[in-house]
């Protein structure tokens, strides 16, 4: 059972939606005054102008039966009066009729009794009547501006990126993200220390879906050295250019499953003093994403636990260096996913849109100098993601002491814009042409 964020929020927008809507009066409609019986069923009255007059009859034309004289029928020449009160529950003693779209019961409570009613001029009577009636298209109106910003309200905060069944899948900090999608990252700052010194690193990147399933990434960064000792040069300026081609080629929604194939290249277009390299590298890689909701009813609440990550060989078109098999692995915790798809625990904003996320970077050596050397680092943290932005930050650190010779620790962000929500017009792909929106959590397909 789909389960979204903002479903309470959205629940209550439809109701005050359908509440805006113009009401039919149906026979649980009640009026009481000082001279008649508790319960005297007024049908129409309201809607039509029926006048006491023609007491009872007006009802038996409508098809209506009373189960007991209306008392008003003495009231020649009076109007119904105007209808105010408060609303309650239909119930069987009080049943409503079905055939009507929208029935609202009500029971009114004259604030004077009948005879300060007669008294009234009739004009006055009248405009009291149309008075009301304005006032009530006027909170109809309001009560569906009201509906239609809390149904906006919902859909925002609900998750729709790197959706595989009722999963959403991050864009991890480390590891690549394993669906293909329209994203911007405006922002991954990363600040790493070691005995050698200081690194600020600045990357970016921007995703384009060609089709469905596949999509083309360019990302770089922009890095800026401080080594400790105070004899060697400060430098800074632009990493490589890295273009990405990505294929999902296996999707099941029902198991929160997805796999991609992808092929990054390193194009030689870095400052040689910050370490780019000037041979150009390729990366063929396989990806992964599975999500935890097979779980039994014991273990419901690792339900929200996702894994995805990526493993290959990094190969450069330089014999002298090093072949690495690089495996990177995000172990995720979705708040959003508990509070859907598990329990609701009615958390507020921002923490249910929280998402745990630790990650595992291997680093091993195949050939030349690092052959036989692996590396290990963990990079544990949390995002924040809703619609149209993922915020998170992590820490780095070393596990194993190959690691620890490279870095002490860092600090990582995460700035991430859902480009084809802020703007729609990016949905459109040169195979398959404009792109409907993304489906939202239990909805995707495959």
């Amino acid at each position: 059972m789909l389960r979204m964020a903002g479903h309470r929020a959205c629940v209550l927008g439809v109701v005050l939606a359908l509440l805006s809507a113009p009401v039919m009066n149906g026979p649980s409609v009640v009026r009481r005054c000082h001279q008649c019986p508790s319960s005297c069923p007024m049908h129409a009255h309201r809607a039509a102008g029926c006048h006491h007059a023609t007491g009872p009859r007006c009802h038996e034309a409508a098809g209506l039966a009373l189960r007991s004289t209306c008392r008003h029928q003495a009231d020649a020449g009076v109007p119904a009066p105007a209808f105010r009160g408060i609303m309650r529950p239909v119930t069987p003693e009080n049943p409503a009729v079905v055939a009507a779209p929208l029935i609202l019961s009500a029971r009114v409570v004259h604030d004077a009794p009948c005879a300060a009613e007669r008294s009234a001029p009739l004009e006055t009577t009248r405009r009291r009547r149309r008075d009301g009636g304005a006032e009530e298209a006027l909170m109809r109106k309001h009560l569906g501006a009201v509906g239609l910003l809390l149904s906006g309200i919902a859909a925002g905060s609900a998750h729709a990126h790197g959706v595989v069944g009722e999963r959403a899948f991050i864009e991890p900090f480390i590891a690549e993200d394993v669906n293909p999608k329209n994203e911007f990252v405006i922002g991954r700052p990363e600040w790493d220390h070691s005995r050698d010194g200081r690194t600020l690193s600045l990357g970016f990147g921007l995703e384009k879906k060609i089709s469905d399933r596949f999509s083309l990434t360019l990302d770089s960064a922009w890095l800026d050295i401080t080594p400790r000792p105070a004899a060697e040069p400060h430098a800074s300026g632009f990493d490589n250019l890295g273009i990405t081609l990505k294929y999902a080629f296996f999707i099941d929604p029902v198991h929160e499953a997805i796999a991609s194939v992808a092929l990054e290249s390193s194009a030689p277009t870095g400052t040689e003093k910050v370490g780019a390299e000037q041979n150009a590298a390729f990366k063929p890689f396989l990806l992964y994403g599975k999500g935890a909701n097979e779980l039994p009813d014991a273990l419901r609440y690792l339900r929200p636990l996702a894994v995805q990550g990526d493993a290959g060989f990094e190969i450069s078109t330089d014999p002298a260096r090093t072949t690495t098999l690089a495996h990177n692995v995000a172990v995720e915790y979705s708040i959003p996913y508990l509070q859907q798809a598990v329990r609701d625990f009615a958390l507020p904003w921002p923490v249910s849109n929280f998402i745990a996320d630790t990650e595992f970077s291997c680093e091993h050596g195949v050939n030349g100098e690092e052959h036989g050397r692996s590396k290990v680092f963990t990079t544990p943290g949390f995002v924040y993601m809703d619609r149209f932005v993922e915020l998170g930050v992590a820490g780095r650190f070393p596990l194993n002491q190959a690691a620890h010779d490279e870095l002490d620790w860092g600090v990582v962000f995460i700035v991430d814009l859902f480009i084809d929500d802020i703007l729609p017009w990016t949905r459109w792909q040169p195979i398959g042409g404009m792109a409907p929106p993304t489906p939202m959590p239990g909805t995707s397909e495959s």
